[in-house]
């Protein structure tokens, strides 16, 4: 799905025992127009949370970010917000981390 070329303004992996994300860092940093990307309630750690950050420097659209419900710390939150603190135009994320 990912890998078909197609755009997305939204993706939605909640809920889906991810605990890996490069795929879905792919999606985010070649898809520009992607608006919302939901990964709460996963086994997301501080290493997706630097895959997510990664991407973050080439989507300057994201909107939102849902995050919620993982095992990211707080150096993994720092990152993402590292990420897009200067230059992206990320207008929401949702840092609830209970674990």
């Amino acid at each position: 799905l990912m890998t078909s070329g197609r755009p997305f303004d939204w993706l939605d992996f909640r809920g889906n025992c991810l605990s890996g994300i490069d795929d879905v860092a792919a999606a985010l940093a070649t898809n520009p127009q992607l608006k919302t990307l939901r990964v709460s309630d996963n086994e997301l750690n501080d290493r997706d949370a630097e895959l997510i950050a990664q991407a973050l420097k080439q989507n300057t659209y994201l909107r939102t970010l849902y995050l919620k419900h993982n095992s990211i710390t707080s150096v993994g939150f720092l990152t993402i917000g590292a990420a897009f603190h200067d230059h992206s135009s990320l207008s929401a994320m949702e840092s609830c981390n209970h674990t």
